[in-house]
């Protein structure tokens, strides 16, 4: 067991395996309190705050690689920072112990997620309650990232549209000094509003687990370069296998997985299919699709259930909400996505699935379903030919996990 002196007055420091050992009881007592970082990286760590704080310090407590920090404020003069930074990343997790001192006296309080999901927030208040509410602004949230604090379950959430900014709020006490604390969680749409309140409710929230889903940012490749798909319009110019195509319509549709019945979710929910996973760099990064589009494979249209192998391509079922965007073009076509060639818009009828489609202003017999033409184009629906490429993308998802064995001991080497 060991106390480790940590100082982020003058320098940024990190803790990882190669220094604290937190099966040993190692324990970090932090002496200055600054402007700088602290990083925990992979372990389990705790730290104790027991001495000076530089005015208008402000520092940074970042944890990453699936580490944890537990910070017990103690009596630290916190109330001389100007505000303190967390920063959480994927699977990693920063508890924050308010212990006799509130940390509301601090005038910003900032909760960063890094990574793509599965963070954690807690924060375990105070005995002291003051008149106004501990507040936390919180940014980057995705799916399954959480904010939780210790022993509350009379959470209430409401809204600013004009804002896009979601508040979490745990009402206090002062006569009986439970503190009041406050999420102001940023960038958050109406639609991904709408999505947590049919995940909680409005009030009676305990731990809060993000259910927004950010399914949007395909980007598509244009003569302009690359434009994320809910971005685009009609009149932009993309890039298709057979040359410059011109965007005629994009439709979009907004749904949540509670209004889809049990059995039917496989049909709806979506395919991922990761980077490399059918060639280097095709994907060059993980793109998401509905289970019926068509990737553009060995020549041939294939849609994406077709291809799942449970590895390197495979069906999501942990959203909440998901949105889809199509593009219809001059001409049917292909078009760069990721770096794979994807569909655009066929017209089998369907215009009418999109909440943004008025389908009378377009055509009426849209309305009836049909087999969507994709001319000078092959379709795979042969059961053969379908089993033979989940073969062959599931025989490269064995490499490229058995590649990435090797790297790891050739790094830990």
């Amino acid at each position: 067991m060991a106390v480790i002196g940590i100082d982020i007055g003058s320098s940024n420091q990190v803790i990882n395996s190669s220094n604290y050992d937190a099966d040993a009881g190692d324990t970090l007592q932090l002496n200055v309190l600054g402007s700088n970082t602290l990083t925990v990286d992979g372990v389990d760590a705790v730290a104790n705050m027991l001495v000076s704080v530089q005015a208008i310090g402000t520092p940074t407590f970042a944890v990453i690689n699936g580490g944890s920090l537990s910070l017990n404020y103690g009596l630290a003069n916190v109330s001389a920072l100007t505000g303190v930074n967390y920063e959480i990343g994927d699977g990693s997790s920063i508890t924050v112990d308010a212990a006799t001192l509130a940390v509301g006296i601090v005038a910003n309080n900032n909760i960063t997620f890094t990574g793509n999901g599965g963070g954690a927030f807690v924060y375990d208040p105070a005995a002291l309650s003051l008149a106004t509410p501990t507040t936390f602004t919180v940014n980057s949230m995705a799916v399954g990232d959480s904010l939780w604090v210790e022993g509350r379950s009379n959470g209430t959430l409401s809204y600013n549209s004009d804002t896009q900014t979601a508040t979490l709020n745990y009402n206090g006490n002062l006569s009986t000094g439970l503190e009041a604390v406050r999420f102001q969680i940023q960038n958050i749409s109406q639609a991904d509003y709408d999505a947590m309140v049919q995940q909680y409710g409005t009030s009676n929230i305990g731990a809060f687990v993000s259910p927004v889903c950010f399914l949007r940012g395909t980007m598509i490749q244009t003569t302009k370069g690359e434009v994320a798909v809910e971005d685009l319009v009609a009149g932009d110019v993309v890039i298709g296998k057979s040359g410059e195509r011109t965007v005629k319509w994009v439709g979009f549709r907004k749904t949540f997985t509670k209004q889809i019945p049990a059995d039917r979710r496989a049909e709806h929910m979506p395919i991922r299919i990761v980077r490399d996973a059918i060639a280097e760099n095709v994907p060059s990064k993980d793109i998401v699709v509905s289970p019926g589009h068509h990737l553009y494979v060995e020549g041939k249209l294939v849609r994406a259930k077709d291809l799942v192998n449970g590895k390197t391509i495979y069906q999501e079922t942990h959203h909440i909400s998901y949105e889809y965007f199509h593009v219809e073009l001059d001409q049917f076509d292909v078009i760069s996505a990721h770096g794979i060639m994807s569909e655009s818009w066929a017209d089998g009828g369907n215009r009418d699935y999109f909440q943004n489609a008025d389908v009378t202003a377009l055509r009426p017999e849209d309305r009836q379903r049909r087999l969507a033409d994709r001319p000078g184009f092959t379709v795979v629906r042969n059961k053969a030919e379908i089993q033979r490429l989940q073969a062959t993308y599931a025989a490269r998802a064995e490499v490229l996990e058995q590649d990435s064995a090797t790297e790891l001991k050739v790094a830990c080497a």
